[in-house]
């Protein structure tokens, strides 16, 4: 495989599948997966903060961090929103 492609499944890819997984695990409680979820997005946006704050010239890794957190937290939410639809068919 090539060296693009390996950045992109290590940048994008896993990030979103370890954001799903994570969600997955907390399937059984709906408190556990709420507090989950407010988490994830508060280290996104954490790591958000700090690749626009910290001065880092020439450096990407705060930048390309923040994206894998947020890839997370899309992973996660996503898990979130199809497993509360499934919950509420089940309900009805």
């Amino acid at each position: 495989m090539s060296q693009e492609a390996l950045n992109i499944l290590e940048i994008f890819v896993i990030p979103a599948v370890v954001g799903l997984i994570i969600q997955i695990a907390c399937l059984k409680s709906k408190k556990a997966s709420k507090i989950l979820m407010i988490t994830v997005l508060v280290m996104a946006a954490a790591a958000w903060a700090c690749a626009l704050l910290i001065n880092t010239h020439g450096n990407e890794g705060l930048g390309i961090l923040a994206i894998m957190f947020s890839l997370i937290a899309a992973g996660s939410a996503a898990a979130f929103a199809v497993i509360g639809i499934i919950r509420k068919l089940k309900n009805k």
